[in-house]
């Protein structure tokens, strides 16, 4: 493995730094060590008016020169409405269920396919989020490669697709996606949360949105896919 947060930091794009938004959910440790899981979010939350000082150049200094090694956003940020210090249901969710996984969410990367702020994606027109995914793919390419990532967790279904097409450019050899496992959930909206692989070695989860949906109830909890993907790829070895 070769690389670390700094390595990674400058693959960012230059036109990115000034705008609103953010790139490390969690810090050096997750990023500066081997790691068989990436969370994948889609955008960071959030009205980009009111968080205009937290742009992705001000944020990444501040995760790389001022935050604890072992800083990770799910438990260090106030994602609660107004700031306030109660935790907002997608932090509540991803930590449910890293820690039935038996993982450490300071040691497990995560990140978002675009680095820009949105109070919600459908506010960033179609062309313009190709874009940006295209802009930040570089920096996403070079965790799953640098860091021997095997499974990525997607959050949501968009995010998965946009994974999913990138991974197929990278390498066209490795055919595309299947689905090859899923997971619908009890509850009254009947989530479905799949995994899809290809030849490539990757694995592809993607998860019901943790924000609209309660991880933390057994009739809702996708920890068993994702835990068998894991397995799957502890079995088949690159």
């Amino acid at each position: 493995m070769t690389g670390g947060i700094e390595e990674f930091a400058q693959l960012i794009p230059d036109s990115l730094l000034d705008i609103s938004g953010k790139v490390f959910i969690s810090g050096r440790d997750a990023f500066g060590s081997s790691s068989k899981l990436y969370i994948l979010g889609l955008n960071p939350g959030g009205a980009p008016e009111s968080n205009a000082l937290e742009t992705v150049g001000a944020h990444t200094r501040k995760v790389i020169h001022d935050a604890p090694d072992n800083w990770c956003a799910l438990t260090d940020e106030a994602w609660g409405r107004n700031g306030h210090r109660v935790q907002h249901p997608m932090q509540r969710n991803v930590l449910h269920l890293l820690r039935r996984l038996d993982l450490d969410c300071r040691k497990v990367p995560a990140s978002d396919l675009v680095f820009a702020r949105s109070r919600d994606a459908a506010k960033i027109s179609k062309a313009e989020f190709v874009r940006l995914a295209n802009a930040c793919w570089p920096f996403h390419r070079a965790v799953i490669r640098r860091l021997g990532v095997r499974v990525i967790v997607c959050l949501g279904r968009e995010a998965a697709w946009g994974a999913i097409a990138r991974l197929e450019a990278d390498n066209p050899a490795a055919g595309k996606f299947a689905e090859i496992d899923r997971f619908v959930e009890d509850g009254g909206l009947k989530g479905v949360s799949r995994t899809y692989r290809n030849g490539g070695g990757i694995t592809v989860v993607q998860l019901t949105h943790p924000s609209r949906f309660h991880w933390t109830t057994s009739k809702s909890d996708p920890t068993e896919l994702v835990r068998r993907a894991l397995e799957w790829s502890d079995a088949n070895p690159i």
